[in-house]
């Protein structure tokens, strides 16, 4: 098991501990799609976006993200999620909450919950 990184706080790590049970727990996933759109000038954006990054990849390696990309002209984002029926507000709050971008004030999530119908099946096998 990794250790855990000093430097992120003891909330941040029990935020991921709670969404990674969400998504094992619940029965039949749901989706979600979640819009991000930068609250700040993209220069006061760009510092943090590592940090952004390296947080959608731990939400990728728990099942929770499984595509994220930069919106064209970039003044935001765009994710797809993958959440557990039993807990889709509390998931998706925890994602938004989660966010550095959200935590420095620099971004805001619209957060939609989805329920495919058409290519749900294909959806299911990522």
């Amino acid at each position: 098991m990794p250790r855990p990184n000093p430097l992120q706080s003891t909330a941040a790590r029990a935020n991921k501990k709670k969404l990674a049970r969400c998504i094992q727990m619940g029965k039949e996933n749901m989706f979600a799609l979640a819009i991000i759109r930068y609250r700040r000038p993209l220069e006061d954006v760009i510092p943090a976006t590592e940090e952004h990054r390296a947080y959608l990849r731990e939400l990728k390696k728990q099942g929770i993200l499984i595509a994220a990309g930069a919106m064209e002209p970039r003044t935001g984002g765009a994710l797809l999620l993958r959440v557990p029926d039993n807990d889709v507000a509390g998931t998706l709050d925890r994602v938004r909450d989660g966010d550095p971008l959200t935590q420095k004030g620099l971004a805001q999530y619209e957060l939609i919950p989805w329920k495919p119908l058409i290519g749900k099946e294909d959806l299911d096998r990522l």
